[in-house]
């Protein structure tokens, strides 16, 4: 990628110069090794269909909507944003995560977000996500949804380590820990935190 990645916050400020668009959908908390990988494929195939790649993500994280003060961020949506633009990606979707889109089913959803707005041909999620009211919505009804629609769904399987599965709980464990390097090669870079200096 050429130019800067635009960033669009909600879906009002979508504007998809190509129409049909790549879409890699999840909370991409940290974008670790598993994050990256998901991404970087969703751009690549973006570039050789001619579709424009977004990558989509909720904020606040709703583990922190419906339990609030209870999710640990160990980055700010600035940082998470540097490190998605420098996967390669067009553009990136802030969705507010509120009463509205927690009470979207499924179909609700995938209706309105993915073929509606954002005109989806191609989209990429990993193995374990769940979405829509009451997190009906998986893989498999994606899927299904997907071969209805035209639309391609690609499923992400479990990135390891070491024989360690990659997932941002495992690695908040060891930032707790003080166990940088391990967190550091399940991240695929050097943990860094930004923010004001408080004395």
């Amino acid at each position: 990628r050429h130019k800067e990645m635009t960033i669009w916050h909600g879906l009002a400020s979508v504007e998809n110069p190509q129409g049909k668009s790549a879409v890699a959908l999840g909370k991409f908390d940290g974008v670790h090794c598993g994050h990256r990988y998901l991404i970087e494929h969703m751009a690549l195939e973006a570039e050789k269909r001619g579709l424009y790649s977004v990558v989509t993500f909720f904020h606040p994280h709703p583990i922190e909507f419906f339990r609030p003060q209870s999710h640990k961020y160990f980055q700010t949506d600035k940082d998470k944003l540097q490190r998605i633009s420098s996967l390669g990606p067009d553009a990136s979707l802030i969705l507010t995560f509120d009463e509205i889109l927690a009470e979207m089913s499924p179909r609700e959803f995938a209706e309105d977000v993915l073929l509606r707005c954002l005109h989806t041909k191609s989209l990429w999620v990993g193995y374990n996500f769940h979405f829509g009211k009451n997190a009906l919505g998986d893989v498999k009804w994606l899927r299904e949804f997907g071969e209805r629609h035209g639309m391609d769904v690609h499923v992400v399987d479990k990135i390891t380590y070491h024989g360690e599965a990659v997932s941002s709980s495992t690695i908040k464990e060891y930032l707790s820990h003080g166990a940088l390097e391990k967190a550091n090669h399940l991240l695929g870079y050097a943990y860094h935190c930004s923010g004001e200096v408080i004395y």
